[in-house]
């Protein structure tokens, strides 16, 4: 039972850790059937080139596979030896004699009775009727059709009623021999006009042995059939090629051969279950990775569920992408958009991740492409190079920038390499620039991606927060009205928090919106804080201590309503939550014991509800809002006043530990006293004396 008691304990202490374990194997899961079922041969050459890789020892038997150009050197040579099969018409030499004899007649009914008589003409129609009939029987063949034709000394078989017979093409006529040999078969035809006998006779000769196109094609495929595939074998552990040899024509038929029977020959159900198993393992290493990577130096991400499963989303959509793509259809692999996922990620986080996640993606993909090579190179080194040249998203313009760097990169890059492989210039595939203009236009889908990404995980892109810091937006337009030293103030703190995260690292832009907003709660009841007090009328001279420290909290829950109508961000309202942590208010509350001493004090009525900041944001901010106001009510400006003035406000804040949640250092709020200091002092115009040379 203890055991028991014990497991369950430990299940409740770390429910967070097993949700994100159990996302992250969720996410490896759904990878993995999106992954290729299947043993691949992924090693990459090129012919001309040396074999990158280690010595290529044959896995198991195959054969050599012969080129296309030897199978269609073949196909040729067995199409020149093929007797082609050819029929005879039988029906042309039954209605030759009866076109003839009307051709005949139609021509007779011209002629004058002193040119022929009428005996000589009907002999010579008999005979050139006969004549017809020997040279139909020899045969006039066609021999006009590319599809079996023989040679002239060749051979065809001709197809009869009584079977058919293989026979000399010597032993046809061809349509010109036939008029030759019905001429030598006729007596003297001088005693007629020879043109219209001429035109008969050629109208009623005809070719009567066709080839039969159908059966000849037929025994070609037979043959073709016939033909072996392969032309040697490689025997197992045979030396394929060593690292660094030349590919050469042999080579590559070889290695060719490999690849296209590698699957068939690796892909047993036994392989199939190692495959899927140590492709799993491979997600799941990434996965792991990329959470130690996040809990190392991005936390933030982890430690909200939103954040996690952005990222194992992002990685379930580029394999997706990849796997439909290029896998599924043979689409090119340079039309897929992968610079997409990186920008969106540099849209919420910082450089160092969206670099981090887009090296892991083309990891992961790489095994879906052809070229996994060519993959890697081009898509590390186009989005290294694309995510340094921009260091921020803010405007609309600089995604159309971007897919102009990301074209021309993916160019240069692909050249070099093309080069590479092919030294010559004419041998480059040019259509892939095609590709690469299209997938920079694909890029531009980022921008509405944003967007939408950011409503459904919450997230902030800096297009938005450029968005909130113009001045008419409603909330700041309403305090500028309602409440002008509140805004005033806060347009300080923005400046000297903005300034701090720029010197010590953060979010500038975070911070600087979160300045913005973090007292617009002071509008419900602005008259009751001092910035915006006139004329020296103070209302809480009508009210007790314990009232006015519970109006003066109030302005954090207040800021907190107002921010969530207005549907501003949960990072935004973070700063407002946050920004006077769990800290006193502490002049109503020292007022309250000096005149009751006796009196035991509800230190709640007192103390803001928190919670402390937690990141080094918020935590500036603090340090920020309480400077600067503590600044207003000096009683004398100069450096030193304001050195003392910044170092009691900072320090009383760590004596009350209200830094412990933040990621922020003792260095980082030495930095910070120092810019405050030199910022107010140019802001009240503080003259710095500098000592006299004596």
């Amino acid at each position: 039972m203890n055991t028991i008691g014990k497991l369950f304990s430990d299940i409740r202490n770390n429910h967070i850790a097993l949700y994100r374990g159990a996302l992250a194997i969720g996410a490896a899961l759904i990878i993995l059937a999106l992954y290729p079922a299947k043993v691949s041969f992924n090693y990459e050459y090129y012919s001309g080139t040396p074999w990158q890789n280690e010595d290529l020892l044959a896995p198991f038997d195959f054969a050599i596979l012969k080129s296309e150009a030897e199978l269609k050197k073949e196909k040729e040579l067995i199409s020149q030896s093929i007797i082609p099969v050819y029929t005879r018409d039988y029906n042309l030499e039954l209605n030759y004699e009866d076109q003839f004899n009307s051709q005949w007649n139609e021509h007779l009914s011209t002629l004058s009775i002193d040119q022929a008589d009428s005996i000589y003409i009907e002999d010579l129609r008999l005979r050139s009727v006969e004549n017809l009939r020997s040279v139909f029987e020899k045969g006039i063949v066609l021999l006009d059709n590319e599809n079996g034709k023989p040679s002239i000394d060749g051979f065809i078989f001709l197809e009869l009623e009584d079977g058919g017979h293989e026979k000399s093409i010597t032993a046809f006529l061809n349509l010109i021999g036939s008029v030759q040999s019905f001429n030598a078969l006729n007596p003297d035809s001088s005693r007629v006009n020879i043109e219209w006998y001429e035109k008969i006779v050629e109208q009623a000769l005809d070719y009567n042995i066709h080839i039969n196109n159908s059966k000849t094609e037929l025994i070609a495929e037979d043959a073709n059939e016939m033909i072996s595939l392969f032309k040697g074998k490689i025997d197992k552990g045979t030396i394929i090629v060593q690292r660094g040899e030349i590919v050469n024509k042999e080579i590559e038929q070889v290695l060719e051969s490999l690849k296209k029977q590698y699957d068939d020959k690796m892909g047993s159900s036994q392989n199939i279950w190692l495959l899927l198993l140590s492709s799993f393992l491979f997600i799941l290493i990434i996965l792991w990775i990329t959470y130690n990577y996040l809990m190392r130096f991005i936390q933030s991400v982890v430690q909200s569920s939103a954040g996690w499963s952005f990222i194992l989303l992002i990685y379930i959509l580029v394999v997706a992408l990849v796997k439909v793509s290029v896998y599924d259809n043979g689409l090119s692999q340079h039309l897929v958009p992968m610079l997409i996922f990186p920008l969106i990620i540099r849209a919420f986080f910082d450089l160092r991740l969206a670099i981090f996640i887009h090296i892991l993606n083309v990891v992961l993909t790489a095994s879906l492409v052809t070229n996994p090579y060519e993959f890697i190179i081009l898509q590390i080194i186009v989005g290294l190079v694309v995510l340094f040249s921009l260091k921020n998203l803010r405007r609309r313009a600089q995604f159309f920038l971007t897919a102009l760097i990301i074209f021309l990169v993916y160019s240069v890059i692909y050249f070099s390499i093309e080069i590479y492989k092919v030294s010559d210039i004419s041998l480059v595939d040019w259509k892939s620039f095609q590709y690469f203009g299209i997938n920079a236009l694909f890029t531009l889908f980022a921008y509405p991606l944003i967007y939408l990404f950011e409503k459904i995980f919450g997230f902030i892109s800096e297009v938005t927060l450029i968005e909130m810091t113009d001045m008419n937006n409603q909330l700041l337009r309403d305090l500028a009205e309602k409440a002008p030293g509140t805004f005033q103030h806060s347009l300080q703190v923005a400046n000297m928090a903005e300034a701090a995260i720029h010197k010590i690292g953060g979010y500038e832009l975070l911070v600087r919106v979160g300045a913005l907003y973090h007292d617009i709660g002071k509008m419900k009841n602005p008259m009751f804080f001092i910035e915006n007090q006139v004329h020296g009328i103070n209302p809480h001279d009508e009210l007790s201590y314990d009232e006015s420290s519970q109006l003066i909290i109030q302005h954090v829950l207040d800021g907190i309503s107002l921010a969530k109508k207005a549907n501003l961000p949960d990072q935004i309202v973070d700063f407002i939550r946050t920004h006077h942590g769990s800290t006193r208010v502490e002049y109503f509350y020292r007022s309250f014991k000096l005149e009751n001493p006796d009196v035991e004090i509800d230190e709640a009525l007192f103390t803001y509800p928190g919670p402390k900041p937690y990141s080094k944001e918020t935590a500036v901010l603090m340090m920020a809002d309480g400077v600067e106001a503590a600044s207003r009510s000096m009683k004398t400006y100069d450096s030193e006043s304001i050195e003392k003035l910044v170092h009691s406000i900072i320090n009383s804040l760590i004596e009350k530990d209200q830094f412990s949640n933040a990621n922020i250092t003792f260095k980082d709020i030495s930095i910070v006293k120092k810019i405050f200091v030199k910022m107010l002092i140019n802001v009240y115009h503080v003259r710095i004396e500098y000592p006299h040379a004596s």
